[in-house]
């Protein structure tokens, strides 16, 4: 069997130097990658000099300049599975890493006929603390159980055969937030079928440097929420919509919605709150905790 060719696609913008520890992340797998595609949308020129060394001195690397029009980092993946020329595709976010062994380990499933998808577990990063097995993928799931939980897809820690993600459109690029979960609903919409690794073979970095994060609250989230519960409320539950809402609210709740605005959202999602949403919020707070003991 002729072994895949894995194109990685790396979105960034203004991220030097992360970007630049992501991609000799991929150059530094067991299995060699056969490109990366560094889709870069800051419309800067010359190229950034760090990732232009690294360019000059491996063939397999190459900037793609992105137009983005979406602003989104889904409309950069695209850009560039477009552009690739493997048969597998695998994106890693610009402040993520893969471990070795990861392209090794998600080629496996992918070389079995009928398997479109591997995906691995992951470890998070709070500010320095590394947190084990945080991101781990339910098998066997269906579409009616994640369109309000994202059951562990990232977009750093999946591989998909080329002929897949095409028949199912890509990534949405107007889903500025939730778009792995957009993707994952999707995938198992069309039937498709995935693997799960049970290891965490990446890295994700989930530090917040001024709110700056996608998974920070504030307008842009609150949007790209509303937006999806838009998508996705003729498919959901009851529960689900309230869940969806429930994060909806949530996202509103920074300082600079001002008094009035952040009461009537807190009351919102207040009403919205289960106790299992009061578990995760004690377990996240432990989390904290923990690694401000660590520290």
């Amino acid at each position: 069997m002729t072994p895949a060719k894995v194109t990685c696609v790396i979105p960034t913008h203004l991220r030097d130097e992360l970007c630049l520890r992501a991609l000799q992340s991929v150059l530094a797998q067991t299995v060699p990658v056969h490109e990366v595609i560094v889709v870069d949308d800051s419309r800067r020129d010359p190229q950034r000099a760090s990732i232009k060394s690294v360019q000059d001195a491996d063939a397999r690397v190459r900037v793609l300049n992105h137009e983005n029009v979406d602003k989104s980092a889904s409309s950069s993946r695209n850009a560039g599975a477009r552009a690739a020329t493997g048969d597998v595709l695998a994106f890693l976010d610009d402040d993520d890493i893969w471990r070795p062994g990861f392209l090794e380990r998600v080629l496996v499933p992918l070389a079995r006929p009928g398997i479109d998808m591997a995906v691995a577990w992951g470890a998070i990063r709070f500010d320095g603390g590394l947190f084990e097995d945080q991101i781990k993928m339910t098998p066997d799931a269906t579409a009616t159980e994640t369109y309000a939980r994202n059951i562990g897809l990232t977009g750093s820690n999946f591989a998909i055969k080329r002929e897949a993600f095409e028949a199912i459109g890509g990534f949405d690029a107007h889903m500025v937030v939730w778009n792995d979960l957009d993707f994952l609903n999707r995938f198992l919409e069309s039937a498709r079928t995935y693997e799960v690794v049970e290891s965490s073979l990446v890295e994700q970095d989930a530090t917040d440097v001024a709110g700056n994060h996608l998974s920070s609250r504030g307008l842009r989230q609150a949007m790209g929420i509303g937006r999806y519960y838009d998508k996705y409320a003729g498919k959901m539950s009851f529960a689900q919509k309230r869940a969806v809402k429930r994060r909806y609210h949530v996202a509103h709740l920074v300082p600079e919605s001002g008094r009035p605005t952040y009461a009537r959202h807190l009351a919102q999602a207040l009403i919205r709150t289960t106790p299992a949403d009061v578990l995760a919020v004690i377990e996240r707070r432990r989390l904290n905790m923990r690694y401000g003991r660590e520290a």
